[in-house]
């Protein structure tokens, strides 16, 4: 009831977006519960738990149709005891002649005056001196040991060293995250609140972003944080490097299911070129994000072996990271620069693929929402490596030897062509605006 219809395409099927198939999951097991099919109910829900763990609506099914068996198993315990004892309990169960002796055993109750609750002594360091901050700082690079790099930082938070104290700091945390525990002088509270109340004030510069960025991430207010680094990027391109690295680590981390939302996306289009030797996945959409996210995870049919390098060619990214996908996919995950609110955000990108490690490209697209128009596929070259190879699409132009063929994704709700690289070996005759080819072309795209 819940797997796909019979003579199906399994592999279609296993291409569809998640949340699709955990809608449809969900549907059918919604339906085993009015049916009071409870056993299958819960094999769904548990399906749809294996799919996206985080799904809060299968969690609260599965509570719900366990709820329900229970009551059935004990409605039917409590049927076969009526039946055999004409009770809920056997009558040897009945104590007639309960009453307290030797046998129950022997306990005393004691009580004692309550101590007053008092507040344990902090040890804060006393200034340090130069002499103690150069030993202590040669002992923690001799040793790499977190606790010497956490006793560094304390010196030089003693002397308000902030800057030197909150560069050992994240060096101990690098090393061991559990050292933070230690920190009774509040140097993490301390320099949060310091950096945050320059921003409020407007006096922050790169530098106190960057700080407030890492501070946040530690802290675990890491949405106000990935907009602080990102602000600290944009003023200061010189951070990238440092903010780049920040980010990448935390994509990677269970963290970033915290900010692991689509974007609303109202056009999407991608173009498969092939020049200067070199096979190119030109891609361009426009959104908004969603949950005041920062960071847009897109899905992307082809496989991550498959790409070399991803290239920004929009302001309004600022980093894209590319990591493994569901069902052999690539989640691509892009980094925008903070705007006002409800703000639109065009991205441009040009990714580089690997013939070596992939033989074709599947142009299909399921991240945009059904019923949206702008969803469409480009295959542009020189018209010499077109032929029966490349199907026809929705939109035919040749302008010049360059041939430009257009697939209206919406139309096939997101399924588009597979295109074989061996058949694309002649570069474009001459230097060709792609961006403009994918989106000039208005005529069609009032389809």
């Amino acid at each position: 009831g819940y797997s796909p219809k019979p003579r199906s395409d399994l592999a279609e099927y296993k291409r569809l977006p998640l949340r699709r198939r955990v809608d449809r999951l969900a549907k059918a097991g919604k339906d085993f519960y009015l049916r009071r099919k409870y056993e299958q109910a819960l094999s769904v829900f548990s399906t749809i738990l294996a799919l996206d763990e985080d799904n809060l609506e299968a969690k609260m099914w599965i509570n719900k149709v366990k709820s329900r068996l229970n009551r059935e198993q004990n409605e039917k315990k409590k049927q076969n005891l009526y039946k055999k004892y004409g009770r809920l309990y056997p009558e040897e169960l009945i104590y007639h002649n309960w009453h307290w002796g030797p046998s129950v055993g022997h306990f005393e109750v004691r009580y004692s005056d309550p101590k007053p609750f008092e507040t344990p002594v902090r040890e804060f360091h006393s200034t340090a001196s130069d002499e103690e901050i150069k030993e202590q700082k040669q002992k923690a690079e001799k040793s790499g040991n977190a606790e010497d790099y956490f006793e560094l930082a304390m010196r030089y938070w003693s002397r308000k060293m902030q800057s030197k104290a909150l560069k050992a700091y994240f060096k101990a945390k690098e090393i061991d995250p559990q050292i933070l525990a230690r920190d009774d002088e509040l140097l993490l509270a301390n320099a949060i609140e310091d950096s945050r109340e320059k921003i409020s004030d407007g006096d922050a510069g790169a530098q106190e972003y960057f700080t407030s960025g890492q501070l946040g991430m530690i802290q675990g207010d890491r949405k106000l944080a990935i907009k602080h680094l990102l602000n600290a990027s944009v003023l200061d391109p010189d951070l990238k490097s440092s903010v780049s690295g920040l980010i990448a680590s935390f994509i990677v981390s269970p963290a970033a299911k915290e900010v692991s939302v689509p974007p609303e996306l109202f056009s999407y289009r991608q173009a498969y070129v092939y020049d200067e030797g070199k096979d190119k996945l030109y891609l361009q959409f426009t959104g908004m994000p969603r949950e005041n996210n920062l960071i847009f995870p897109i899905d992307v049919a082809f496989d991550l072996d498959a790409v070399e390098k991803i290239e920004i060619k929009s302001e309004d990214a600022v980093f894209a990271y590319a990591l493994p996908g569901i069902d052999g996919a690539t989640r691509l995950w892009f980094a925008v620069p903070p705007k006002n609110k409800f703000a639109e955000y065009k991205i441009r990108a040009v990714i580089y693929l690997n013939r070596e490690k992939k033989r074709w490209l599947d142009l299909s697209n399921y991240s945009m929402s059904e019923g949206q128009p702008e969803n469409w596929a480009f295959v542009i070259g020189s018209e010499f490596n077109f032929g029966e190879h490349v199907p026809p699409g929705e939109y035919e132009k040749n302008i010049d030897g360059i041939q430009v063929t257009g697939y209206h994704l919406a139309l096939y709700d997101g399924k588009g062509p597979q295109v074989g690289f061996s058949y694309f070996t002649e570069p474009l005759p001459r230097k060709v605006n792609i961006w403009d080819l994918m989106t000039d072309n208005t005529d069609v795209f009032d389809l």
